[in-house]
């Protein structure tokens, strides 16, 4: 069966939480291409880390986080190189991040095929902060293009513009995994930063006409619009009562990926040829499953049975309709 392959950083969020003496910061596992490696595992997907972990405290903790939910590490390498950190604020009501990244086994890693033989079917998932610092952003990007060969690649810019710092360089990264990339997802505030002033719908007929099989572009509490050649189709949001919103677009893309192995797409031009009854139910599935993350701290995707149910009983929480 077709796996899925995650590349890219795993950091600790310290998350705000109100105390006794005001306001602390709850370390809890985090990282786009992490989260997105336990969304898809947590939808029933095989999914693998592939990005660097470092050997300290923070970095056991991030393993261990990974094995629970299901990912699978054995292709994971261990640096002596520090963790990441991430602080979060939420004061205004969306997540934004002060890092703490110099010279990281994130920054530093580089990729490698070892271990792996493509089979159709297989994804490749990048993006997010790790292709900003160099050495490890070219390291992954000359990975990514690699391997897009063999396998289907799924990109997310995840934008950090606080961390930019070079944009031209880090904006010609982007560019090419846009031209290789099968699938991209993007949420619209990152679309705003890349592409001022260009819709959602334009967007996606932009790299369609590039040659990407599956453009998503998520809208949080709008939705999601999805297309492809064939066709297509858009998601709404569920209506639910947020803790916090860290994870979500993470959750969403690895509930895309899984239902995309799931419809048992083998290469690009299956992706190419879904229409909108099968992107209505890829996106539904992913919205759904990113609505549930954002009733929980941090991010923590739910489990495949999860999701349908709750699709299935039209609403986020209380019994199951028989």
């Amino acid at each position: 069966m077709a796996r899925i392959f995650v590349c890219g950083e795993a950091i600790m969020d310290f998350v705000p939480v109100e105390s006794a003496a005001g306001t602390a910061f709850l370390p809890l596992p985090g990282g786009s291409p992490m989260n997105t490696a336990k969304a898809a595992a947590c939808a029933g997907a095989e999914a693998h880390f592939l990005g660097a972990l470092s050997t300290d405290l923070f970095g056991e903790r991030l393993l261990a986080d990974m094995v629970a939910h299901g990912v699978r590490t054995g292709l994971t390498p261990r640096s002596d190189d520090p963790s990441t950190l991430a602080f979060v604020d939420m004061s205004t009501g969306e997540p934004h991040y002060a890092f703490y990244d110099r010279d990281s086994a994130a920054v530093n890693m580089a990729p490698t095929a070892e271990g792996i033989t493509a089979e159709p079917g297989d994804i490749l998932a990048v993006g997010s902060i790790s292709l900003i610092p160099n050495p490890g952003a070219d390291n992954i990007l000359d990975f990514a293009l690699a391997q897009s060969q063999s396998q289907m690649l799924a990109f997310d810019p995840n934008v950090r513009a606080n961390m930019i710092t070079d944009r031209p360089a880090w904006e010609a990264r982007v560019e090419a995994l846009f031209d290789a990339a099968a699938v991209v997802k993007i949420s619209a505030e990152d679309l705003d930063y890349l592409r001022p002033g260009q819709g959602r719908e334009a967007f996606a007929r932009e790299l369609l006409g590039r040659g990407t099989a599956l453009v998503v572009v998520t809208g949080g509490a709008e939705g999601a619009l999805g297309m492809t050649q064939a066709g297509q189709a858009s998601a709404q949001a569920p209506v639910v009562t947020v803790r916090d919103t860290v994870g979500a677009g993470d959750t969403f893309m690895g509930n895309l990926l899984a239902g995309i192995l799931e419809l048992g797409c083998r290469d690009a031009a299956a992706l190419s040829a879904l229409g909108e009854e099968s992107l209505s139910a890829l996106l539904t599935r992913a919205a759904w499953a990113a609505a549930i993350n954002c009733t929980r701290a941090g991010c923590n995707p739910p489990q495949r049975s999860e999701t349908l149910a709750a699709i299935a009983a039209g609403r986020i929480g209380g019994p199951v309709p028989a």
